[in-house]
């Protein structure tokens, strides 16, 4: 059972770092569009990363 646990949580390592580092290639426009899209949606409906991503994204702030 903790094997299955562990692999569950490395899949979803790799998956997020994965991720992450698609995002880092995106380009510009695609950013832009995305803080448009930000910007319009409701606080209350953000998850933990859109806020991180969002300052870094579209603020510039590290």
């Amino acid at each position: 059972m903790k094997a299955h646990k562990v692999l569950n949580v490395l899949t979803g390592a790799i998956i997020t770092i994965a991720f992450l580092m698609l995002w880092g290639c995106s380009n510009k426009e695609d950013y832009e569009q995305w803080c448009a899209v930000m910007m319009e949606k409701p606080n209350g409906d953000w998850v933990d990363p859109e806020f991180e991503q969002f300052a870094q994204r579209c603020l510039g702030e590290e």
